[in-house]
């Protein structure tokens, strides 16, 4: 059978022929149905039979090269705390600079860091790290969050970050954090509070 008789009858085949899933981008998707929304964010099979989740687009080569490319060029920038709006003189004594630009704590230096919530924005739409605070509440650790575990809520009239974290014992709670302790990386919004 030549090459281009399979092709056409592949094409007409019952099961191509049926509507494909709908997408954000597709007029036909309804941004009103929490239920469209679960199945597409939850990796039901696209139109080819193929799932898409956040772990397996991460090997399509095309998306790894993409976000690595994004996530290490961001994490390359000169980041600082700077006195002024114009960001000429850097605020070298703030206690935030050298978390900041060097180290994120005792295991992350920025580079990693920045790279890493850089590229749950990507993926997931958000990047989280939580701030840790000495008693003086100055910044003395930033502490990249999952994501896929991590959650924007209002609670009072306040935002606050909710993550799903494992207690010593073993246990799984939630943890709530107000927002002021959260450096949020948020990738396009239609509400301006979650990517």
């Amino acid at each position: 059978m030549s090459r281009s008789i399979y092709a056409r009858r592949q094409f007409n085949s019952p099961s191509l022929m049926r509507e494909q899933r709908a997408t954000p981008e597709n007029p036909q998707f309804n941004l009103n149905d929490p239920a469209a929304w679960a199945s597409w964010r939850n990796g039901e099979p696209s139109a080819s039979g193929v799932p898409v989740t956040h772990e397996s687009v991460m090997h399509a080569a095309a998306f790894w090269q993409g976000a690595s490319m994004i996530s290490g060029d961001v994490a390359k920038l000169h980041l600082g705390v700077y006195k002024d709006e114009d960001c000429i003189q850097p605020e070298t004594s703030h206690p935030a600079y050298n978390l900041v630009r060097w180290d994120w704590n005792d295991e992350l230096i920025a580079f990693q860091g920045w790279r890493t919530i850089t590229l749950h924005a990507l993926i997931w739409g958000n990047g989280f790290a939580f701030i840790d605070r000495n008693g003086r509440g100055e910044p003395i650790g930033l502490y990249p969050l999952l994501p896929d575990r991590t959650a924007i809520e209002r609670k009072d009239g306040q935002l606050i970050v909710v993550t799903e974290t494992t207690r010593p014992t073993g246990e799984v709670w939630l943890r709530p954090i107000p927002y002021r302790d959260v450096l949020h990386v948020r990738g396009m919004s239609a509400d301006g509070v979650t990517g």
